[in-house]
């Protein structure tokens, strides 16, 4: 994880300390584990969207918004505006882009 992640995440959470009770929601300690390190690392991934019915999968590269309540993005292409919202209750990562083709983690 790098310096500049870990600072974010351990202000996000003085934020939280400082305001119990407040609207502000620091992304769950899943949703990290989950999204994280695809974020950090940039790399284009595969998503299973299973809370949809049926379930279906979408490609693009993790993002997080920066409002009151962050939540990670799956935003499909460099000039794309916002992405869907993620959850690790609803969506999880199924591949990673090597070279030009997909492989599953």
């Amino acid at each position: 994880m790098s310096r500049l992640s870990k600072d974010f995440w351990r202000a996000m959470d003085e934020i939280r300390a400082l305001n119990p009770g407040k609207d502000f929601v620091v992304p769950s300690e899943e949703d990290r584990n989950a999204f994280l390190r695809y974020y950090e690392s940039g790399e284009r991934v595969k998503v299973r969207f299973i809370g949809e019915d049926p379930a279906f999968d979408r490609t693009g590269t993790i993002s997080l918004s920066l409002g009151w309540h962050p939540v990670f993005l799956l935003v499909s292409r460099s000039n794309s505006h916002g992405g869907s919202a993620l959850s690790s209750k609803h969506e999880e990562v199924i591949a990673v882009k090597r070279a030009n083709h997909y492989m599953e983690v």
